[in-house]
């Protein structure tokens, strides 16, 4: 507010006239001090950069393309590790069974190992737990087709087993269950 407003001297309350004090102004938008943009030592670590606010308007959209060009970086390591003087680290940074470098390790072996793939595991299944599994598909289907062509609810008030009525789903369940 006070960026559109002057106040009003406290002190001199009963003059009418207002006296233009020019050390009371605040200074406008364009008389802000800007941060220049020193990519040289401009930091990788986003925290520890100047905010992009404190750039000046006309210049963000360049700050914003240098700081991208010098703070990209490759996720993955090109020149391998060197300090073999610490090979503790390494075992600081592969970490525990359950860590997150060995479950994506486990990840990419399991993409790369083809015995693991989705179709090869489908294939794999016996022919009688294909016939089972086709034989149960086509009775939720069958039970869920006939109260959508009457217009029946699925789920019944109360549909706990001791229930003497179920609903309309799970009671044709029961039938087509009990005929095979």
């Amino acid at each position: 507010m006070e960026n559109y407003y002057k106040r009003k001297p406290t002190a001199n309350l009963s003059s009418p006239t207002l006296e233009n004090d020019n050390n009371d102004q605040v200074p406008s938008p364009s008389e802000k001090s800007y941060v220049e943009v020193n990519l040289a030592d401009l930091p990788a670590d986003p925290g520890l950069r100047n905010p992009i606010a404190n750039y000046h308007h006309k210049e963000r959209n360049k700050s914003e393309e240098r700081i991208y060009k010098k703070t990209r970086y490759d996720a993955f390591v090109t020149k391998g590790y060197r300090n073999w003087k610490k090979k503790e680290r390494i075992a600081d940074h592969v970490g525990g069974p359950n860590s997150a470098h060995n479950q994506a390790y486990e990840k990419c072996q399991n993409l790369l190992n083809q015995k693991q793939d989705i179709e090869t595991v489908i294939r794999k299944q016996s022919d009688q737990a294909r016939i089972e599994y086709r034989i149960r598909l086509k009775a939720t289907l069958d039970c869920i087709r006939l109260p959508l062509r009457q217009g029946l609810p699925f789920h019944g008030h109360d549909e706990s087993e001791k229930s003497n009525n179920m609903g309309n789903f799970l009671e044709l369940l029961k039938v087509i269950a009990e005929q095979n």
